[in-house]
């Protein structure tokens, strides 16, 4: 049993994770979005 379809598949979803996190920022940046998504809450505080 090999781990490197796991290692593969949570790089996958980590990168997945990071651009959505960047662009929802960029979202609420551009359009000037009040509520902050649940990321950037526990991120910030």
């Amino acid at each position: 049993m090999s781990s490197r379809p796991v290692q593969i598949g949570l790089e996958h979803f980590a990168l997945g994770h990071l651009e959505l996190a960047v662009r929802l920022r960029y979202d609420r940046d551009l359009y000037g979005i009040r509520h902050r998504p649940r990321v950037w809450t526990r991120g910030k505080a």
